[in-house]
């Protein structure tokens, strides 16, 4: 989609028509290393709000899938830079990219070929109005992405309006880049399996989306995830609304057999002092009785 690709040194040679920034466009960098290959030339990552929703879906999509591979490195429109020395000459920067057997670096500012040891092997463009000669012209970025070396490049049009079909795979075969053959799936009626990845790429109407062949679902976009997050956050609440309903039951019952025990307690003690009364009472009544037989016994005794 952005086209971001600068003049190129003999090694690599700029293909006619590429139009490239002026240097004086280049952000200013403290750091010398961002001064000899700014990160950013400038351009807009998109031309419409279609365009980079797609952008980053395909970007989010790809680098949740392999986030638990360190040596997998998904980038969004990144600068590479393929030739040493050549300050911001001889970069592009593909919409998105996935190089293999590279340190995953979250940091991550440009792609210097010449340090990561090997170019990208897949890059997706999406195409717009403004580039989509440049994306799929093979005598202009498709010349460059070969004679680097990468292995796939993917073109996607979400307006349907710049090429046909709107879903492109190319693989690199020779000096130049031949398609991949389109496959029959239910789920979509344009798709293409991309042996670099070994995903599926289904074009469903204006949306990209991407099959996992192994797993047998696709993979999650930014709203699937956010839509999991939302309903995981839902069942967190329900669950903490349960517990705090089982633990207030909890405490209504420990209060509910304090209360019983208190009450069985205070019957107990009354019942105790009922029986201290009674005996009390028989007590007195046996020394009522004894009193009353000595004086039957002593007026007797005066009788007589």
């Amino acid at each position: 989609m952005s086209s971001r690709i600068a003049k190129q040194s003999t090694a690599v040679a700029t293909p006619a028509g590429v139009r490239r920034r002026p240097p004086d466009r280049r952000p200013a960098w403290d750091d010398e290393e961002e001064r000899r290959y700014p990160s950013s030339d400038g351009r807009p990552m998109a031309q419409s709000k279609l365009q980079g929703t797609e952008l980053t879906q395909a970007y989010y999509t790809l680098a949740r899938h392999y986030r638990d591979r360190p040596d997998v490195e998904v980038c969004p429109d990144v600068l590479v830079y393929y030739r040493e020395g050549a300050d911001f000459e001889g970069s592009l920067a593909p919409d998105v990219m996935v190089a293999f057997g590279v340190r995953k670096d979250r940091r991550r500012r440009t792609y210097k070929v010449w340090q990561e040891g090997r170019p990208p092997d897949w890059v997706l463009e999406v195409v717009s109005k403004k580039t989509y000669r440049e994306d799929t012209e093979p005598d202009r970025k498709q010349r460059v992405y070969s004679r680097m070396g990468v292995r796939e490049v993917w073109l996607f049009d979400p307006d349907g309006e710049f090429i046909r079909p709107r879903l492109q795979g190319l693989h690199l075969a020779g000096a130049g880049y031949r398609p991949l053959p389109r496959i029959e799936v239910p789920q979509a009626r344009l798709a293409l399996h991309s042996p670099v990845l070994d995903l599926q790429f289904h074009a469903r109407g204006d949306t990209l989306r991407i099959w996992d062949p192994q797993a047998g679902r696709y993979l999650r976009t930014i709203d699937e995830s956010e839509e999991e997050l939302e309903a995981a956050e839902q069942g967190w609440r329900k669950a903490e609304q349960a517990r705090r309903k089982a633990e207030q039951g909890w405490r209504e019952e420990q209060q509910a057999r304090r209360e019983e025990q208190r009450g069985r307690l205070e019957a107990e003690r009354h019942l105790q002092r009922e029986r201290q009364t009674r005996v009390r009472a028989e007590q007195e009544l046996e020394a009522l009785r004894q009193r009353l037989a000595a004086q039957e016994g002593q007026a007797d005794a005066a009788g007589a």
